[in-house]
């Protein structure tokens, strides 16, 4: 059986689906496809790498809107600053030992 081909429609909504960040079985219940068809659209041409950079869209603007808000906004700064530069920044300290084991503090004898 042939495979039916896709409107332009149809392709333009599965890519804008997944541009949320959609995964394929969330694509599914946008579109109202199935999942074998989907699958069908992924395996065009060079859709099956598209669909990753189409799903990284939301990760890359909300990184894109906080770095061009830095300037602008103190606290928007901080938070990247606490997550991104840990080691300058992190507002948690670690107690532990040599490779993160517990911390065993040292026996001091009195005697």
């Amino acid at each position: 059986m042939e495979n039916k081909k896709f409107t332009n429609e149809e392709d333009q909504l599965i890519r804008k689906t997944f541009s949320y960040g959609a995964s394929i079985k969330e694509v599914c219940l946008e579109t109202g496809f199935s999942y074998d068809r989907i699958m069908e659209w992924t395996a065009l041409d060079n859709n099956a790498k598209e669909v990753e950079l189409l799903q990284l869209s939301p990760k890359w603007k909300a990184k894109k809107k906080l770095v061009d808000t830095i300037d602008d906004d103190v606290k928007n700064a901080q938070w990247f600053a606490e997550r991104k530069i840990k080691d300058e920044f992190s507002l948690r300290s670690e107690l532990t030992g040599k490779d993160g084991t517990a911390l065993i503090p040292p026996h001091v004898s009195l005697d």
